[in-house]
């Protein structure tokens, strides 16, 4: 969907890295930066210059130059005089939080497992920071380029740090040996997965979730999530699952569990850290909204990212979970997010993908 809206809208993929946000000027390699009063506003006017100046390039090289340098091309909407390709290029809530903060959390930084003893998430992957000098912007095009449509001999020819580069920008887990890397990392261009010792959600942790589960009476209103999350045998999650899962079974599961621990225990901060998430998830998802609950959106917001910097070393912020904080200035503008995302439209598009066509295109 992002991908779709951005190129419609005229803006490069949020694969880039000079222009992965299409609200702020972050580049990929400060995505880490969390002041929010330094991230720097795009404005629609420049673009709008640029994307003129795409237009009427005199040739593909003009253009294409135009646009690695810019981040802009021509769309007719902007023939719109009150259309901002930064304000109504809209952030869907199902897909940033549900399938996006929610899913990452539990899958990627806790390892959700059943068959992985518990730990306390700090194998998430190794830390090189500090140790490895990070790649250009013009380094970092050319490998994720090489990734995505280059040769296994062409991908062996990147150095190590281009490798763990790109697998941080793809949030891919990575052993620090190049050899044993470029095996998984050519296998199906799914980079280096990396088996866990243990996992936060892991075998005991996930056995009480499912027995607190089974005790849970739900409202008629709220989608179920599977009574064997965890497993590998429930099939992919919905959004509305994730929801159901990251802010009811677990939040009772995990306060029960980890609550009463002393607050300096880990087990309390990563509780604590995690709470922030759902608070930030509840308060964007209301059906009402006011400046002040987006205010408190983005200091819960921002305190979960903090946190997770802290608590998981070598872990990194993905392009998704920048983008969620953007959230809170789109809900004092745009109203509650019930108004804008997408269920209805990925309901349809399940409509269409269960009608019987005979593998033929019309």
């Amino acid at each position: 969907d992002l991908p779709a809206a951005r190129q419609m809208a005229g803006l490069p993929s949020f694969a880039t890295i000079k222009f992965f946000c299409s609200f702020c000027t972050l580049t990929l390699h400060e995505i880490d930066n969390l002041d929010m009063a330094r991230w720097g506003e795009r404005r629609a006017e420049i673009h709008l210059h640029w994307a003129r100046a795409w237009r009427d390039a005199a040739s593909e090289k003009e253009r294409d130059d135009i646009f690695e340098a810019h981040g802009a091309r021509w769309s007719e909407l902007l023939r719109l005089k009150y259309w901002n390709p930064f304000k109504h290029l809209m952030l869907d809530a199902a897909h940033a939080l549900f399938l996006g903060a929610l899913q990452r959390h539990c899958r990627q930084i806790w390892g959700m497992d059943v068959r992985l003893t518990d730990g306390d998430g700090l194998e998430f992957r190794p830390s090189t920071r500090g140790h490895v000098i990070p790649p250009t912007p013009e380094q970092m095009d050319f490998a994720v380029k090489v990734f995505r449509q280059g040769t296994k001999t062409r991908l062996n020819k990147l150095g190590v740090a281009l490798l763990q580069a790109v697998a941080d920008y793809y949030s891919i887990p990575y052993r620090g040996n190049k050899k044993q890397d470029m095996e998984k990392y050519t296998k199906a261009r799914q980079v280096l997965t990396q088996a866990r010792k243990t996992a936060v959600l892991g075998k005991e942790t996930l056995h009480e979730v499912w027995s607190d589960m089974q005790k849970t009476v739900l409202p008629s209103w709220i989608a179920p999530a599977p009574r064997n999350v965890g497993d590998g045998r429930h099939g992919k999650l919905t959004a509305d699952q994730w929801r159901t899962l990251c802010t009811v079974h677990l939040v009772i599961t995990l306060v029960r569990m980890w609550g009463p621990t002393a607050p300096a225990e880990r087990s309390h901060k990563i509780l604590d850290n995690y709470m922030h998430m759902v608070a930030g998830v509840k308060l964007a998802t209301m059906r009402s909204t006011s400046p002040q609950k987006a205010s408190q959106f983005v200091q819960h917001w921002l305190q979960y990212l903090h946190g997770v910097l802290d608590l998981y070393p070598g872990s990194n912020l993905s392009p998704n979970q920048h983008l969620a904080a953007h959230l809170g200035p789109q809900m004092v503008w745009a109203g509650p997010s019930h108004s804008l995302w997408t269920f209805i439209f990925e309901r349809l598009n399940k409509l269409l993908r269960d009608i019987p066509t005979n593998n033929r295109i019309g």
